[in-house]
């Protein structure tokens, strides 16, 4: 099953909003959506080194519902960290998120960025965007599907 993708004008009629993480209250708020992906949580510190953190807003509720966190390896990679809460998946936020916090590193000079597909679909949404399996990952699993870095310069 693939993943839905919005287009550009289409977000002006979306029902989220994608901004910087901004309070201790956001940031517990995406906490608990890491946690219910099953990922690791975001520091309940802001990131001590260089980073991006960008949240999804439920323009209704103003819940956050998705979030981003690139942290900088160094100034030319980074290492990113995408989550959507479930019941608002497959309406265009990871995309969003994605686009905006690539966006974003490009504006600060990073080269690449790597995330870990955690799911097929998650793999089929990167690779959509650009993003292929580091190293000789994609030889080795032929097209399968594997929990491996995936990557993509910017």
């Amino acid at each position: 099953m693939a993943l839905k993708s919005v287009r550009k004008d289409e977000l002006a009629e979306a029902k989220f909003v994608i901004k910087a993480l901004e309070s201790e209250k956001e940031r517990n708020q995406l906490s608990r959506v890491y946690t219910e992906a099953g990922m690791k949580t975001v520091e309940k510190e802001p990131c001590r080194k260089p980073c991006v953190e960008l949240i999804a807003v439920d323009k209704e509720t103003k819940k956050v519902i998705g979030g981003a966190v690139a942290l900088l390896e160094d100034h030319e990679n980074a290492e990113l960290l995408i989550a959507v809460s479930f019941r608002y998946r497959k309406q265009g936020i990871g995309g969003a998120l994605l686009e905006e916090s690539e966006k974003r590193l490009k504006e600060l000079g990073v080269k690449s960025s790597s995330i870990l597909p955690l799911t097929p679909n998650a793999r089929d949404f990167l690779r959509n965007r650009g993003y292929h399996y580091a190293g000789d990952v994609e030889q080795r699993v032929g097209g399968g599907f594997v929990v491996a870095p995936m990557e993509k310069i910017l």
